[in-house]
C-alpha cells in the first residue's frame, strides 16, 4: 500500500527536544517490541530516544526506560512530521506483516534500524534505506544503533526509495496490473 501521511503538511516543533534524537513510532503492545527499543537506549545514554504512541505497555516500559528516553504518547499530524524530520532515524522492532514507519521515515529522508522479519525485508534496503538487527532485544537494538553512527545514507537513495510508496506509484502498478488481468480474459 502507498504512505498516506502526508509528509509536506505543517510541523509542530516538541517543545525542550533538540533534533538528533532516535524515533519509535509504535502502539505499545508486546508484539511491537518497543521494551527492547528502550532498554537499548541504556547502551547509549548520549543519544535521545523519543517515543511516541499509546497502549497496554506504557507504564511496564516507563519502569525500563533509562533517562534518555522521552514518552510522548499521542503526537499530532503536525509533531509527527517535525518528529520524522529532526530525527537522525526510525526503529521499528515488531514483528511486522508490512510495517509503515520505516516508509514514514523515508518520506523525511530518514533511514530506519529494524527487525529483520516480515514486512521490513521488503521495504528496507541493507546499508541504503536502512539497517537490520536480527533479534527483537537490547543488545541487538544497541548494536544497531552504535552501526548507524559509522554509516551516512545518500538522500537520493533515501528518496527514490520513498517514491515506490508514493500513491501516484501505486496507482500506476494498480493499473498494470489491471490492465494484465484484462488482456488475459
Amino acid at each position: 500500500p502507498p504512505l498516506l501521511f502526508d509528509p509536506t503538511g505543517g510541523q509542530q516543533p516538541i517543545r525542550d527536544l533538540d533534533q538528533g534524537f532516535l524515533l519509535c513510532v509504535s502502539r505499545l503492545l508486546p508484539y511491537k517490541n518497543v521494551g527492547a527499543v528502550v532498554q537499548a537506549a541504556a547502551f547509549h545514554p548520549d543519544r535521545q530516544l523519543v517515543v511516541v504512541g499509546e497502549g497496554p505497555m506504557l507504564s511496564t516500559y516507563r519502569a525500563q526506560a533509562p533517562s534518555n528516553v522521552i514518552f510522548l504518547g499521542r503526537v499530532s499530524d503536525a509533531q509527527l512530521r517535525w518528529l520524522y524530520a529532526c530525527c537522525d532515524a526510525n526503529i521499528s522492532a515488531g514483528f511486522e506483516d508490512y510495517g509503515l514507519t520505516p516508509i514514514e521515515a523515508l518520506a523525511f529522508g530518514k533511514p530506519s534500524l529494524v527487525l529483520r522479519f516480515g514486512g521490513f525485508l521488503d521495504t528496507v534496503v541493507e546499508g541504503e534505506t536502512g539497517l537490520f538487527f536480527d533479534r527483537p532485544d537490547p543488545v541487538s537494538v544497541a548494536r544497531a544503533i552504535s552501526t548507524l553512527a559509522e554509516c551516512s545514507f545518500a538522500d537520493e537513495r533515501l528518496a527514490d526509495h520513498a517514491q515506490r510508496y508514493s500513491i501516484a506509484e501505486f496507482k500506476s502498478k494498480l493499473r498494470r496490473v489491471v490492465a494484465d488481468v484484462a488482456a488475459g480474459s
